[in-house]
């Protein structure tokens, strides 16, 4: 049984208001429309489901590197600390024999 909540003078107006045929061609309209929309509903949380395991790999991703670069940055600050000579130097050899060269062509002349 359909149970109504409007008066019968309420469902009287409505029914003169908007008749039968008008009614048909929206829930005809509505129905169309709706049975290309729910697919793409359908669509949408799966793929709110892909972006959501994404953004979890992401995340896991980002936190290795963070990880990582806190390594590097430990790492990097005992080499700047250690003070090795020429290793940043530009020149073939990294400029560590450039004195031992120089010494070795004035004896060899």
């Amino acid at each position: 049984a359909v149970v109504s909540t409007q008066s019968t003078g309420e469902r009287r107006l409505y029914q003169e208001t908007w008749p039968a045929a008008v009614l048909v061609r929206a829930m005809s309209f509505f129905f169309g429309i709706n049975k290309e929309v729910l697919p793409l509903k359908a669509n949408l949380a799966v793929q709110e489901g892909r972006l959501q395991i994404a953004n979890t790999d992401l995340a896991e991703a980002q936190a290795q590197l963070d990880e990582k670069q806190r390594e590097l940055d430990v790492v990097q600050a005992k080499f700047d600390g250690a003070g090795y000579p020429g290793i940043r130097d530009k020149t073939p050899g990294g400029g560590r024999w450039s004195s031992f060269e120089t010494g070795h062509r004035a004896e060899c002349g």
